[in-house]
C-alpha cells in the first residue's frame, strides 16, 4: 500500500499513519487482532479491544490510535 508521504505527513495521527504505511506487510501478524499505535510504536495488540484499550490507558495514552486487522479476504471464486 503506497500513501503519498508528503500528503501524509498533513493529516491529523500521521505518525500513526505513517507506522501502518511503513510496517504494512509486518500487520499480518496480527490479523484480527486490535492494535493500539501511537506515535511510531505500536503500544499493543491483542484480539480483545477492551485489552487494547486497557493496555493503551496504562501506558497513560488518553486518545490511542486503534485499528482493528482484518483479515484478509479470499479471492472470489466464480465456478460454471
Amino acid at each position: 500500500m503506497a500513501v503519498n508521504q508528503q500528503s501524509l505527513a498533513t493529516m491529523p495521527r500521521a505518525s500513526e499513519l505513517k507506522w501502518l504505511n511503513d510496517h504494512f506487510k509486518e500487520l499480518d501478524n496480527y490479523v484480527g487482532q486490535w492494535v493500539v499505535i501511537e506515535g511510531s510504536r505500536l503500544v499493543a495488540a491483542d484480539a480483545d479491544y477492551e485489552t487494547v484499550s486497557n493496555r493503551a490507558s496504562d501506558a497513560g495514552i488518553a486518545r490511542p490510535f486503534i485499528i482493528f486487522i482484518p483479515p484478509h479476504e479470499e479471492n472470489a471464486f466464480m465456478g460454471l
